[in-house]
């Protein structure tokens, strides 16, 4: 099981986007995973994305979008 943490900066960015921290757990909790690259994974739901870069047995979330 992977730890996650989310990065200020994409917190901030989310929050600006009126994207609601409970959204964002949702999504992480529940969103359908894709990995790509060597070392990234994107969580989606139907409304937002989630982008993390994996490092050992963290993912630290990068960016959260709407779609």
């Amino acid at each position: 099981m992977f730890e996650i943490e989310i990065s200020k900066h994409a917190f901030l960015q989310a929050i600006k986007r009126d994207i609601t921290p409970d959204l964002v757990e949702n999504t992480l909790q529940t969103g359908k995973q894709t990995r790509f690259g060597k070392n990234y994974i994107r969580f989606t739901s139907k409304k937002i994305n989630c982008v993390g870069e994996i490092k050992g047995m963290k993912i630290k979330i990068i960016t959260i979008t709407k779609k």
